[in-house]
């Protein structure tokens, strides 16, 4: 199965209002699925009904605008980054699964509207996240 998938995310004051999403999707067998999207992809084995392996690489690039009250301020800063991540979803029942995750920010960079135009890089911490998924 190949599916086009298409979306935007409207984020009010930033300075791009509307993020658009683009991409496909594919499923060549029952067990794979690839997600190919912009800004974010995702990768998963589903060898069983209970259980399930990802993977997800998500490019950002998040402006935010400052207070311009103070003329020794910067207008915006941007953070550039880039997440990677590896997780399991156990679905015990079919109405809900818990999901872990593990991952990491690479290319992490903070920069600010000024005329030096420098950039700060950022610690690439890692992260852990357990979700509980479901209908409610």
């Amino acid at each position: 199965t190949l599916s086009l998938k298409l979306g935007a995310t409207y984020r009010p004051g930033w300075d791009i209002p509307v993020m658009p999403s683009l991409g496909i999707a594919w499923e060549p067998v029952d067990v794979f699925r690839l997600e190919a999207m912009l800004p974010k992809s995702k990768v998963t084995l589903f060898p069983n009904h209970m259980v399930s392996f990802f993977g997800t690489f998500e490019w950002r690039n998040i402006t935010y605008a400052l207070d311009d009250s103070d003329p020794a301020m910067p207008d915006k800063l941007t953070l550039d980054d880039m997440m990677i991540s590896a997780g399991v979803a156990l679905s015990p029942m079919r109405d809900y699964s818990i999901v872990g995750e593990y991952g990491m920010f690479v290319g992490r960079e903070l920069s600010a509207d000024v005329e030096t135009d420098r950039a700060i890089d950022l610690s690439k911490e890692p992260f852990f996240r357990i979700m509980k998924q479901g209908s409610f």
